[in-house]
């Protein structure tokens, strides 16, 4: 890192924060305002509008079903019954 005096010049310090702005997901860095199947490129552009610690909405409640639809959890035994699945695939394997 190029330096003056010990200190880092400008150009290094502005790359290693640029470089470091990649590693963050969005400038919202608050979970709790992120929906469900959003980025937080959406957060952060204003088109997710949802206050922090929010209850889940239609459209994640949505989404999380058909989720676990898709694992296999509903109509045979819900979350219990996906579990049994699991752990009954894993023992045989």
């Amino acid at each position: 890192v190029p330096t003056r005096g010990g200190v880092p010049c400008q150009a290094a310090v502005d790359a290693a924060y640029d470089l470091l702005q990649q590693c963050l997901p969005g400038e919202e860095q608050d979970a709790t305002k992120l929906e469900m199947g959003r980025t937080y490129e959406q957060v952060d552009s204003g088109e997710v509008r949802r206050e922090s610690g929010a209850p889940p909405t239609e459209r994640e409640l949505s989404v999380a079903g058909g989720a676990l639809e898709g694992m296999g959890a509903r109509g045979s035994g819900g979350k219990r019954g996906l579990l049994k699945r699991l752990f009954r695939i894993g023992a045989s394997s």
